[in-house]
Parts: structure tokens; C-alpha cells; sequence
């Protein structure tokens, strides 16, 4: 666990699953949903028991390359 906190700590921005759709656009079973199939999808820089971290700039990153974001 304790390389799990020092790994989040290093985080810039993290974000939850709720974080994401937000950002996307879309709810939390949709950021689920592009987990499952959308093999472009960043994986989780983290994942813990009670849920995945993402790091901001690489979810931005995907997103404007896909043309969720602009």
C-alpha cells in the first residue's frame, strides 16, 4: 500500500471515474464502458479497492486526440 500512496502523491491531478465523465461528458458507466472496450482508453494510473485514478493531462491528452474534447 505504501508504494500505492507514494505513486498517488506523485499525481499532478489525479481523477475518479466521476472526474472523467465529467470532463467527457458522460456518467460513470459511460468512463466504464470505454474502460471495457475502447482499447485507445487510458488505462488507470492507479487502482485501488474503492476505484480507479487517472492522470488529468493524459485523460485531456486522449480525449482532444479522439475529439471528445476541443
Amino acid at each position: 500500500m505504501t508504494r500505492v500512496k507514494s505513486k498517488i502523491a506523485r499525481m499532478d491531478q489525479p481523477m475518479t471515474s466521476g472526474d472523467v465523465a465529467k470532463l467527457l461528458g458522460t456518467s460513470r458507466q459511460g468512463v466504464h464502458y470505454l474502460v471495457k472496450n475502447d482499447p485507445t482508453f487510458p488505462a488507470p494510473a492507479v487502482d485501488l479497492p474503492t476505484g480507479r485514478l487517472w492522470e488529468r493531462e493524459v485523460i485531456v491528452k486522449w480525449a482532444k486526440e479522439v475529439g471528445r474534447l476541443k
